[in-house]
């Protein structure tokens, strides 16, 4: 049997795939999906709030782009490792 998806992760997927579309020179490299910690912690380890994630795909690229949506995406998933940490937040209401 498959493991099931968790909506955070298909969440996190649907707004990752949105700021590939929307955000030039979004990489996105660092910003994991997969929840792999859930059994072990019983806490969720996907890099960006469900609620964010939301945010990021209920926008229209215009949108993403003009409220510093895609720069902030950028800043905190481009590198490596997230410059501002787990869960930061970068759509905001």
């Amino acid at each position: 049997m498959c493991p099931s998806i968790s909506r955070h992760e298909l969440a996190c997927e649907e707004a990752k795939a949105r700021l590939l579309h929307c955000c030039p020179g979004f990489t996105g490299e660092a910003l994991r999906c997969e929840d792999t910690s859930g059994e072990i912690y019983g806490c969720d380890q996907v890099e960006i709030d469900l609620a964010d994630a939301r945010c990021v795909s209920d926008r229209s690229c215009q949108a993403l782009v003009e409220g510093g949506v895609c720069d902030r995406a950028g800043q905190n998933w481009n590198a490596p490792q997230p410059i501002t940490g787990w869960n930061a937040t970068v759509c905001l209401p």
